[in-house]
């Protein structure tokens, strides 16, 4: 077989902290299309534990693009003395 896990996906599973407006959903498709060379299908899923952004999973590929996901990267960097 050929191909990717991600180029084989139909379907984006996107968390956001709030629900998605009708634009939003149309911006991230579009979005999405240019990443991943197709159109995808989106499952979207409300999480308010990740304060905003979003979190975007296709195939094997995760995109984490929420404020927790931030905060935690920062967290760890200046735990670890980066800062």
């Amino acid at each position: 077989m050929t191909g990717t896990a991600e180029a084989l996906a139909t379907t984006a599973r996107v968390t956001s902290a709030t629900p998605l407006t009708a634009e939003e959903q149309g911006r991230l498709k579009a979005s999405l299309k240019r990443r991943f060379g197709q159109e995808l299908a989106l499952a979207l899923t409300v999480d308010p534990r990740i304060l905003g952004g979003l979190v975007v999973q296709v195939g094997d590929v995760v995109i984490d693009g929420s404020l927790a996901g931030k905060l935690d990267a920062l967290q760890d960097q200046l735990l670890r003395g980066g800062g």
